[in-house]
């Protein structure tokens, strides 16, 4: 499958998947989509007939937004501020374990995956080259950014 193919793929699960686990609206955001503030980019790496690293890039708050639905608490709650990056880890989790499903070849087909990891990100020394990659593509979740991006390993 081409890494054109597997982007698609990717805007498209991930739509799923945050419409599904966090009740987010969200659709392709512009190319021209301004970089999410106090970012945080969290990556999972995954092996097996097809082979690849999703990376999804999104603000602090947009994960304190994924965790205060997740624990049914405000967005300012403390729970749902210590779990920000937590929360961005876990949909990139989310995702790529729903991506391993669309992108197998055969039923039988087995993907090793690593744990996610996360780290900050700086949008204003990382984003400009981020955003420009041809295997990005940016989700408008309610207003916010969200980047994609695979990469073949």
């Amino acid at each position: 499958m081409s890494e054109s193919n597997i982007k698609q793929l990717l805007l498209e699960t991930t739509i799923a998947s945050l419409e599904t686990m966090a009740f987010f609206c969200c659709e392709p955001a512009t190319d021209d989509a301004l970089s999410p503030e106090d970012a945080i980019s969290a990556e999972m790496t995954f092996n097996g007939p097809q082979s690849g690293t999703v990376q999804i890039v999104a603000s602090r708050f947009f994960g304190q937004r994924l965790a205060s639905n997740a624990l049914c608490c405000g967005v300012t709650d403390p729970d749902a501020l210590e779990r920000a990056e937590d929360s961005i880890r876990e949909l990139v989790n989310v995702v790529v374990g729903a991506l391993m499903s669309r992108i197998a070849t055969q039923k039988s087909d087995v993907f090793a995956l690593t744990l996610p990891s996360g780290r900050p990100f700086d949008s204003n020394a990382e984003w400009d080259d981020f955003a420009k990659d041809q295997n990005v593509c940016l989700i408008d979740a309610e207003g916010e950014t969200v980047g994609l991006r695979f990469k073949t390993v």
